[in-house]
């Protein structure tokens, strides 16, 4: 696996600004801490002070869904069950889901092999896997236009800062 680079605290600020600056998204922790809910943030402060945390672990990271109001769509957030002697006796997690969701992986501490990104299904991907997930929101109540523009704003941003 090839080593990458973390990203600095100020990287990571000024694509959450970028995040924040259209509309009001919804931004959440893709997957939560075990035995608890996922971390919700309301300002482009509030996930620099979730990175800074996240820096001092080994292999941290800022992993984020991303929802703004006209993609339309939901986000959902589902309840996983853990096997609790595989994971320190932890018993559930929840994780972040939805056909348009926008996905940020944004590593801060020691370089690992996960480059950051940001990612979305495109409608084609969706309607082609809908039978592999009939509990989330058809494709068809996303606005793909909307998806698409959003994350093209924000993969832009996030190769300004990289």
């Amino acid at each position: 696996m090839r080593a990458t680079m973390p990203m600095s605290l100020a990287s990571v600020d000024a694509l959450m600004r970028t995040v924040f600056s259209t509309g009001t998204p919804t931004v959440i922790e893709n997957y939560s801490a075990y035995d608890a809910a996922p971390l919700r943030f309301t300002t482009h402060a509030d996930i620099l002070d979730f990175a800074r945390a996240e820096a001092s672990k080994h292999a941290g990271a800022v992993s984020i869904a991303i929802h703004y109001p006209d993609m339309r769509g939901r986000l959902g957030v589902t309840r996983i069950s853990l096997n609790p002697e595989k994971c320190q006796g932890a018993t559930y997690r929840f994780c972040c889901e939805g056909w348009g969701v926008i996905y940020a992986y944004l590593p801060v501490a020691t370089p690992v092999g996960i480059a950051p990104f940001v990612s979305a299904n495109s409608e084609k991907r969706a309607m082609a896997w809908v039978s592999t997930h009939p509990e989330w929101d058809p494709p068809e109540t996303w606005d793909w236009v909307a998806v698409s523009r959003h994350l093209r704003r924000l993969s832009r941003a996030l190769r300004q800062v990289v």
